[in-house]
Formats: structure tokens, C-alpha cells, sequence
């Protein structure tokens, strides 16, 4: 049930096959992805079971939970705790029910929409979903490059049951203290606030967000399965989650997958003990993917790419861009703090190889976008240049692995 925001959203769906007369209902399982929806997830559970007369209480539920629009509206570190405290306290309903749940994960292939490392978010689930099914979404691009041939699938089987395992054994996790989840709290606090004060302080920032990516031509890629827009407006909050992950990577800036965490580290780094911080790291399974995956971000982010991209940005807006370059930096910066390394990507050598190998690739075809967009944007030779926005905008994307 999309978007689901009430029981009654639930029971809805149960009385019509009650009225339709359907003798084996289907089950019923709510997609809570709004910020909104999952910090009341919990209760909306508890009354719709309570609603229910008890021969008609599932035997299970499965639940599914949306990475894209928490992220959207909150940045990336306040949403993935969100996420984390969401299953936790939907699991306590579990067990006061005795009704077994089990998540479905509406992860997208970006970090921006809850993506990375399989193995890694497996291991950073919470300590009580020590479930033996588990849904997870997989994206198109993501479908060719895990499944599309049959050694990739079977190491991607190979990390599923691993993952799973290791999860089911509970030997990763321990009781975790309280002085961390305050923190996390915190963190996360610092992050939302500071997200939502960028993307809202300067009433520009629609036009500089317009001009800095190629939002405008994204529809006719025909990428989707959907519009990029809920509804016609030229804001933000119509403008759904692969659109908006998607311009950020074309352009390299990568701002949805990470703008708002260094205000949580920085809030973390000046007001707790940095002791915690890395006991933090090398013991909480959660907190340390959560790292890893700010890392992947900062070392896809290439700030000299998204300069030449500010060269198509109005001058008197191009404050925002230096702005966004000095967080990134800032991010590097306490990553390599917290986790007692020399570069971002140090524990993971492998992606930072990957990374080397691509770049030259993708930046000549950062290059044409460049050059293709402002020729559509002078009005020179429209059409074709058309033709050659869709290809970078396809290359840029293959490249980056992600789409949205």
C-alpha cells in the first residue's frame, strides 16, 4: 500500500475484499517511505492488528520500507537512522503481538535511494531483525551487473546467504550503549536540520538546481517506469527521488547522497568524545557500514567535474557551488578522521581501484554534456544535441553504475 500514512489505509484494503468476497484475502503490507509515516510506523501497526478481529490477524506480515523519499527530504545519514530505529521498534510490536514480521527493503541503486554494498547493509541491519526471509527491490541497472551472468549471480546468491547468515547467528551484534544511540540521535538531528536549511535558505535554489543538472531533460530518457514529477510543478516536492538522485550523480556532485551528513559528524566531532566516535566504527556493524557508504559517496563526488559544471550557472548563484564544494571537503576531511585512515575509500581498495580505472572514461562524456547543454540552452542546434545529451546522460550513468 503506497505511501501508507494510517490503520485506515490498511483496513480499507481488507474490507474491500471482505465486500468483494474474496474467501482467501491477500496479505495486506504497508509501504511506510515518507519521514513522517515512519516515525509513526510502530503505531499505525499496532492499531491496524488492534483493528482486526483475531481470526483475521495474519499469521505474518511483511513490511516495506522506503529509502528514496526519507532521504529526499531529510539527507542521507538522518533517513538511514530513521530506517534503523523504524525496524527496531517495529520489531518490539512484533513480539508483543506475537506476529513474525519480515522486511522488505525499497532500496534504489544509489546510495542517495539506500543502495551499496550488499553484504555491508545486510550486516548493519538492526540486532533484532534476526528474520530468516528478508525482500529486497533490485533496479534495473543493478539486475545486469549482480544477475546478468552466472558467475555474477552466483556471487551475488553467495553475499545474500552470507549476509544473511551472519545476521541470523547474531555474533555480530552486541547490546548496544546508550551514549551511542544518543549520539546517533543527535547526528541525525544535525543532518536534517542542516539539509533542509540548504536546499531552503536561498529562494534560488530551484533555478540554480535546474541549471547546475540536467533535470530539465531527464523525461526524455525514458528511464522510468514512471513520471519524473508528481505533479506539474517545478518544486521539489513533486519531483520524485530518481530524478533528483539521478542529476545530482550526472553532474558528479552527488549532493543527494551525502549533503547534510558532515553536519552530523561535525556536531559529533565537536560535542562528544572522539573515543566513542571510533569505538563507534570499529564495533557497531550499523554505524560502520553507514561510514563506508558516506565514503563510496565523497570518493564518487568529483568536485573539479562539478566546477565545470558551474559554468553553466548564473554567476550570482554560483555561491551554493562553493559552498557544496567546502561541505564535500569538510565530509573527506572527518571520514578519514573517524576511521584513522589516509583516503576515504583506504578499507575498501577494490571500489577505489574501480573508480581510478572509470574516471577517464566519464569525464569526456561530462565534457559533452557540458558542452551539449549549453548549446540546447543558447538554442544552437537543438535536436542533435538532443541526441547527444541522451547518450552522455546513459554514459555518465553506466559509468557512475548508478540511475537513480
Amino acid at each position: 500500500i503506497s505511501m501508507t500514512e494510517s490503520a485506515s489505509d490498511l483496513l480499507e484494503v481488507q474490507w474491500l475484499q471482505k465486500v468483494g468476497g474474496v474467501k482467501t484475502p491477500l496479505p495486506v503490507v504497508p509501504l511506510f517511505e515518507t519521514p513522517e509515516a515512519l516515525d509513526q510506523a510502530a503505531q499505525i501497526l499496532t492499531r491496524y492488528w488492534q483493528s482486526l478481529p483475531a481470526g483475521r490477524r495474519p499469521s505474518e506480515q511483511q513490511i516495506m520500507i522506503g529509502y528514496s523519499d526519507s532521504t529526499k527530504r531529510e539527507g542521507f545519514l538522518a533517513a538511514s537512522w530513521q530506517l534503523h530505529e523504524t525496524q527496531r521498534k517495529l520489531e518490539k510490536v512484533s513480539r508483543k503481538f506475537g506476529i513474525p514480521i519480515f522486511f522488505f527493503h525499497g532500496r534504489g541503486g544509489s546510495i542517495g535511494r539506500g543502495g551499496g554494498p550488499l553484504r555491508q547493509t545486510l550486516r548493519a541491519l538492526p540486532a533484532e531483525s534476526r528474520t530468516s526471509k528478508i525482500r529486497i527491490t533490485i533496479q534495473g541497472e543493478t539486475i545486469e551487473t549482480d544477475f546478468g551472468w552466472n558467475e555474477s549471480a552466483l556471487r551475488s546468491f553467495e553475499l545474500y546467504l552470507l549476509g544473511m547468515t551472519e545476521l541470523r547467528s547474531g555474533l555480530l551484534h552486541r547490546k548496544i550503549p546508550a551514549a551511542w544511540t544518543e549520539v546517533m540521535d543527535q547526528m541525525a538531528q544535525a543532518c536534517r536540520s542542516s539539509f533542509k536549511n540548504f536546499l531552503t535558505k536561498d529562494p534560488h535554489f530551484i533555478q540554480y538546481f535546474r541549471e547546475i543538472t540536467p533535470v530539465d531533460f531527464i523525461g526524455d530518457l525514458r528511464i522510468g517506469s514512471r513520471p519524473s514529477r508528481r505533479k506539474k510543478k517545478a518544486d521539489l516536492d513533486s519531483l520524485r527521488a530518481i530524478p533528483w538522485v539521478f542529476s545530482w550523480t550526472q553532474n558528479r556532485g552527488l549532493l543527494a547522497s551525502w549533503m547534510g551528513s558532515e553536519a552530523g559528524l561535525r556536531w559529533a566531532l565537536v560535542n562528544s568524545d572522539q573515543k566513542i566516535l571510533k569505538k563507534m566504527y570499529a564495533s557497531w556493524p550499523y554505524f560502520r557500514a553507514t561510514l563506508h557508504l558516506l565514503s563510496i559517496a565523497a570518493a564518487k563526488a568529483d568536485m573539479k567535474t562539478f566546477l565545470k559544471y558551474s559554468e553553466l550557472v548564473k554567476p550570482s548563484l554560483n555561491g551554493m557551488t562553493n559552498e557544496i564544494v567546502s561541505l564535500h571537503d569538510e565530509l573527506s576531511e572527518q571520514l578519514k578522521e573517524v576511521m584513522s585512515v589516509g583516503s576515504v575509500l583506504k578499507n575498501q581498495p577494490e571500489l577505489a581501484k574501480a573508480i581510478v580505472i572509470r574516471t577517464p572514461y566519464v569525464d569526456v562524456l561530462n565534457q559533452l554534456q557540458i558542452f551539449a547543454l549549453e548549446k540546447i540552452r543558447n538554442r544552437e542546434d537543438v535536436a542533435e544535441m538532443k541526441e547527444v545529451l541522451a547518450l552522455t546522460m546513459s554514459g555518465i550513468a553506466a559509468g557512475m553504475r548508478n540511475t537513480g
